[in-house]
């Protein structure tokens, strides 16, 4: 436990690579060296059990872990468990993918551009706190990581109209947050 602890360093968040998540929980990488549903369940029982969240979850979104990717871990109550089918949940996080997605189209994220995203989380309708904070560390893993494109889209085409308008709003939000609006940002 005090080694995943240490990895907090006093903060409630942190993004860390995978590589040493699974070096501190002694997690075994199979020979091809991939990051297996098996092992990823492994990964995920123990800081469910100390009280500790982390995205990618497999379990509430598509993302997987990758070794060579980034992890981020967040104190969360078992784990921070979410129903990632609700309706509300499922909208904010394509906002999220959709905001990261354009904000990282000119090849850098900023800091207010990543600010504006939390706090477009944070003002959501129908979110709890446990989905909230679920919802900013995957914000974070956005940062090293963009989803990809065509998955984001479908998302946002299976949005009712309403929903699909506040996550383009929230988009366009996010591009603008910087000062700096690049063509491949609006696109």
């Amino acid at each position: 436990r005090s080694a995943l602890e240490d990895m907090f360093d006093g903060q409630p968040i942190v993004s860390l690579p995978v590589e040493r998540l699974i070096e501190v929980l002694q997690v075994p990488l199979s020979s091809s060296g991939k990051i297996t549903a098996a092992i990823a369940g492994q990964i995920g029982q123990c800081p469910d059990k100390l009280g500790i969240g982390f995205e990618p979850d497999r379990r509430y979104g598509p993302a997987a872990l990758t070794p060579t990717g980034h992890i981020v871990l967040f104190k969360a109550s078992d784990g921070g468990p979410v129903d990632a089918e609700k309706p509300q949940y499922a909208a904010a996080r394509t906002m999220v993918d959709v905001s990261a997605l354009a904000a990282a189209a000119d090849g850098d994220v900023h800091e207010a551009e990543f600010r504006n995203v939390r706090d477009e989380i944070w003002s959501f309708d129908g979110l709890d706190e446990a989905e909230r904070i679920r919802l900013s560390a995957h914000a974070m893993i956005l940062l090293n990581d963009a989803p990809r494109h065509q998955a984001v889209m479908k998302r946002l085409a299976g949005l009712p109209k309403s929903g699909a308008r506040r996550v383009t709003e929230a988009a366009l939000s996010a591009v603008l947050a910087d000062g700096h609006v690049d063509p491949a940002e609006i696109r």
